[in-house]
């Protein structure tokens, strides 16, 4: 393979990591109803959240990769070309192109099935900041129900999710918090 081809894949392939990733981050953060571009998140941590997706995908469509496998295998076989090792490169561009493209249309999907399966292993919150102590109004009587949970640091603070449920299934309770003002800001998620 020339240089510059094999230029071009890695770059191909690096700008497929970056755009999977950022769709899996969409559909988490979504659930939670909060952009990824309200992070702080480089281009190393978007790209590597590729591979969640990637191994999402490999574990939920093992069949269908296998079938496209197959179908490769029997076409070479079907034109003689087994004897030769051409074969092995095209299979291997194939097979991963498919596994790119399976997780480019998946990925965000895959993202909001992990912040749903997901959201019991966030920390819990035990002690808040003093300038949440008007929370329980904003929120009402079933403050003391709720768990608290923190989900990240964004650019200008912490965000936090209340939940009535262990699943997050139930009412959810976005906290924002400001680092230079301690001012907040509470809304509540649609179900």
């Amino acid at each position: 393979m020339k240089l510059e081809t094999t230029t071009i894949v890695i770059a191909l392939a690096s700008a497929a990591c970056f755009v999977i990733g950022y769709s899996y981050l969409y559909g988490y953060y979504s659930y939670f109803g909060v952009e990824p571009s309200d992070l702080e998140l480089g281009l190393q941590a978007i790209a590597s959240h590729s591979m969640t997706a990637i191994r999402i995908a490999l574990t939920e469509y093992y069949l269908f990769f296998m079938l496209v496998a197959f179908i490769f295998l029997t076409i070479t076989a079907a034109q003689s070309r087994l004897y030769s090792f051409d074969w092995l490169h095209q299979f291997l561009i194939t097979l991963i192109s498919t596994v790119l493209l399976v997780c480019l249309f998946s990925a965000d999907r895959f993202g909001l099935i992990a912040a749903k399966n997901g959201f019991r292993y966030l920390p819990i919150v035990t002690v808040l900041d003093s300038s949440l102590s008007e929370l329980r109004t904003t929120i009402g009587n079933d403050f003391q129900k709720y768990q608290i949970r923190w989900l990240s640091s964004g650019k200008l603070g912490n965000i936090y999710v209340a939940s009535l449920g262990i699943g997050g299934s139930s009412a959810r309770w976005i906290i924002r918090t400001n680092r230079t003002t301690g001012d907040y800001v509470v809304y509540q998620l649609e179900l």
